[in-house]
């Protein structure tokens, strides 16, 4: 008996939410032309910019950096996309 390796499992799941983000993506596009990619990526929270605190307790925005998601999964990435639209 062969098992699937958990990456084999997900690439169904993976494939049908990187079009539905694709999908996203495009509609946004669309409706916020004036939009950079990037703003558009960060305003679909498909990445996250982090920002240490100073001492005083407050963001430091200046030295902000964008979070390395690279092992997130297309499924968790569509999740953040719809609970930002349902807020």
């Amino acid at each position: 008996m062969t098992t699937r390796n958990s990456s084999e499992d997900h690439k169904p799941k993976r494939q049908e939410s990187n079009r539905e983000i694709i999908h996203e993506i495009s509609a946004m596009i669309e409706a916020h032309p004036d939009l950079r990619f990037h703003q558009i990526l960060h305003s679909l929270n498909i990445i996250e910019t982090s920002y240490p605190t100073k001492e005083d307790g407050s963001k430091d925005y200046e030295k902000g950096y964008i979070k390395d998601l690279f092992y997130e999964e297309s499924v968790t990435t569509l999740k953040k996309i719809n609970e930002r639209e349902n807020k």
